[in-house]
């Protein structure tokens, strides 16, 4: 539903049976309306706004001002073939659209421009797509810092903003001031938000506070314990979530120190034993864990407080209490009578406190043990946290244990499916050489293998394009299976030859 049309629903339902929803209150900060003033205010005001710019649905005039001058960097960059322009095209409308990461890699590595025509839609795309956002920044010059400014969503994606105008602007712009201050001076940009703290409502707290996030460093401490002792408790538990991003802040400590009393190593059995606790300790409370029941999670609400827990600890922590490696960790972990609880809380603990090296190792971990994935983990954004070259070496080292059909099911299956890293030449030949060999010995299409229809077409974007000639041999057409399956092979082979033509074209 269009802005206009929710704008009509609240005014009909009337302020008194209707709230607004998060993405409204979104859109209305982009039009200037401030949706914390009343609701019949803010209804009255969108719609006066909205109608406004319905009424401007005339023909535009072409733009008759100066443009700006491109950036130096875009003077040594090159204009992109005619049929890269087709590729681009291609890719954008769809057609491959997984292809574009690499694509865009390829221009930043031969130093052509992107087109500005397609600027506009990468743009869009990126408000979604924070790794696209992070590909296409070298390709970035001033022509596109001005067009960002131009549109007030993507403004957030590059903030600019003049701390002159602090005490003249308004929430949304000191958002943009905020934002590009914390990159060029992070003690600035807090000083800036401690002058205003106390005067101002909670959801812009919450604004301020959310900003924070990308760029914590423990400056921030003092400031964040502060606002844990906020009237609201929006503030509360968002200043405590920041603490506990923090991987020495005193929060950390605290939740470590409570935790440690039901956590037992039996060091002769070499085994981790997790206690419950009789009653939920109530100290834990202020620094943002409230355990809640939740579907996810097998278990009460001592269950989740172990589990809220367990995810704030860095991994370091336990390393210096017991002497343990990372990977002792994990392996003591998995001992436990809760492993499933515990190997999940260490996959949020990786992702909170951005750790690199303990994702691979949990992750590598689970693949070579070749069992299920734990139900509560959100592994996903674990394995995306992975070098490429770990990611190879670890599903090889699988492959090498595991020789055969990948299970559908099993977590190496699903980290090949995401289509997230590159496949080297060992690892696509494991993969498909796999499947030609089942269908020569087939003679009845199996429906636990509909999973390799995913994996040929993540195989067309993921292998060695030079493999092409390789992996388009040696297929049984002879055999019963093969019309089941030969639509998949012919979309591999074709993203294949898409790609191959895609990258001959840049590397002129």
């Amino acid at each position: 539903m269009q802005l206009w049309e929710k704008i009509l629903q609240l005014a009909l339902l009337g302020s008194e049976r209707s709230h607004l929803d998060p993405v409204v209150v979104e859109s209305l900060r982009q039009y200037r309306v401030d949706p914390e003033d009343p609701l019949p205010q803010v209804i009255l005001s969108g719609a006066a706004t909205l109608h406004q710019i319905r009424r401007l649905n005339i023909q535009t005039q072409p733009y008759q001002h100066v443009l700006p001058e491109p950036a130096r960097e875009e003077e040594i960059y090159h204009d992109l073939p005619p049929i890269s322009l087709q590729h681009l095209n291609q890719i954008l409308n769809g057609k491959f659209r997984p292809a574009l990461s690499e694509f865009v890699q390829l221009l930043v590595k031969r130093r052509f421009l992107l087109p500005p025509e397609s600027l506009p839609g990468l743009l869009d795309d990126c408000l979604q797509d924070p790794e696209l956002w992070q590909d296409i920044q070298p390709l970035l010059g001033q022509r596109a810092d001005w067009l960002i400014v131009q549109h007030p969503q993507w403004r957030t994606l590059k903030p600019q903003g003049d701390v002159a105008r602090w005490s003249e602007a308004g929430f949304e712009e000191r958002k943009l001031i905020i934002s590009f201050v914390r990159t060029t001076d992070p003690s600035r940009a807090l000083q800036l938000l401690k002058d205003i703290w106390e005067n101002i409502g909670y959801r812009k707290k919450l604004g301020y506070l959310d900003l924070l996030e990308n760029t914590l460093n423990p400056e921030d401490e003092l400031f964040l314990e502060e606002a844990l002792t906020d009237s609201r408790k929006e503030v509360r538990l968002k200043a405590a979530d920041l603490l506990a991003r923090l991987p020495d802040s005193q929060l950390v400590l605290r939740v470590f120190r409570e935790l440690l009393p039901y956590v037992t190593f039996e060091k002769q059995k070499q085994r981790l034993h997790l206690a419950l606790p009789e009653e939920i300790p109530g100290s834990t409370a202020k620094d943002g864990i409230h355990p809640g029941v939740k579907k996810v999670k097998k278990g009460g609400l001592k269950v989740d407080w172990l589990f809220e827990c367990i995810c704030r600890i860095p991994v370091s922590k336990w390393t210096e209490q017991f002497g343990w490696s990372v990977s002792e960790v994990i392996r003591y972990f998995d001992s436990a009578n809760r492993a499933d609880l515990l190997l999940s809380a260490l996959a949020e603990s990786a992702m909170r406190f951005r750790d690199r090296d303990l994702a691979t190792q949990l992750i590598r971990y689970l693949v070579l043990k070749n069992g299920g994935i734990p139900e509560e983990m959100d592994w996903k954004p674990v394995v995306r946290m992975i070098s490429p070259d770990d990611f190879q070496n670890m599903l090889e080292d699988y492959f090498d244990r595991q020789p055969g059909l990948l299970e559908e099911k099993n977590l190496a299956t699903r980290m090949l499916e995401m289509g997230k890293h590159p496949w080297s030449a060992t690892l696509s030949r494991q993969v498909i050489n796999g499947l030609k060999q089942w269908m020569t010995e087939s003679k009845t299409f199996l429906w636990n293998l509909w999973h390799y229809k995913r994996l040929l077409e993540t195989a067309g974007y993921c292998s060695p394009v030079n493999l092409l000639d390789e992996l388009a041999a040696d297929w049984p057409m002879h055999s019963p299976v093969w019309n089941q399956w030969a639509p998949d092979v012919e979309r591999m082979l074709r993203i294949l030859r898409f790609r191959m033509e895609m990258r001959a074209q840049l590397m002129i």
